[in-house]
Order: C-alpha cells, then sequence, then structure tokens
C-alpha cells in the first residue's frame, strides 16, 4: 500500500538511482499542487485528531511488517 497514492506531487522512489529521473519528470510536468492541497485542506485533516491519525498509521505499518 503506498501512502501517497492519493496525490499527485509525490512520487515513490526506491532505488537511489531512480532519483534524478523522478525529480526530473516531476520539473518537466510543471507539477500543479492543486489536487494535492485540495485534499489536504478537507476538515479532516485539521479536525485536532493528528495524534489518533499517527497512531492509527503506526498501527498499520506495524501490521504490515508483521505480514511480511
Amino acid at each position: 500500500m503506498n501512502t501517497y497514492e492519493k496525490f499527485k506531487s509525490i512520487v515513490t522512489v526506491r532505488k537511489k538511482e531512480e532519483l534524478d529521473e523522478k525529480l526530473q519528470k516531476l520539473i518537466d510536468e510543471n507539477i500543479d499542487f492543486t489536487h494535492d492541497h485540495v485534499l489536504l485542506s478537507k476538515d479532516e485533516v485539521f479536525d485536532n485528531k493528528i495524534i489518533d491519525r499517527y497512531i492509527s498509521l503506526f498501527n498499520k505499518l506495524i501490521e504490515q511488517q508483521g505480514n511480511n
């Protein structure tokens, strides 16, 4: 599961050798942050429950690690 798959301005780089190419691709595409800004600006992001979301995220990551 990719935590950032909903965002258009974030890419996953699994190998150090891919970093330059992926960064250049983002630059060449004239990246637009509008879509990501809308996702991050929703009320559920700013609802004073950030700690609960981090705990949930950590629990999911721990569970995934246990399944691997």
